[in-house]
């Protein structure tokens, strides 16, 4: 164990109103609290590759649209400047 965890041992709740134990009797229950807390990081970075992917898959806004065109734009002219040059 590392700093800040805990390992709780329950045997109560299984050993109520039983008189002999079977084989395959559940006697105990440990628990860490490492899965807990990783449990906690799992749900979290769900929750974000969850809403990572819902914002890929929204349609694109109409500012980022005009941005991507100007710079296509732009691109397309400095393609034609070079090539103007390139055959001088």
């Amino acid at each position: 164990m590392t700093g800040g965890e805990y390992v709780s041992l329950d045997f109560g709740k299984f050993l109520q109103n039983k008189t002999e134990l079977l084989k395959g009797d559940t006697l105990a229950i440990m628990a860490s609290s490492q899965l807990q807390d990783d449990l906690v990081t799992a749900i979290a970075e769900l929750e974000i590759a969850t809403a990572n992917l819902k914002s890929q898959n929204s349609p694109a806004k109409e500012s980022e649209i005009n941005e991507a065109a100007f710079r296509l734009a732009a691109t397309e002219k400095r393609i034609q400047e070079q090539k103007i040059l390139f055959e001088r």
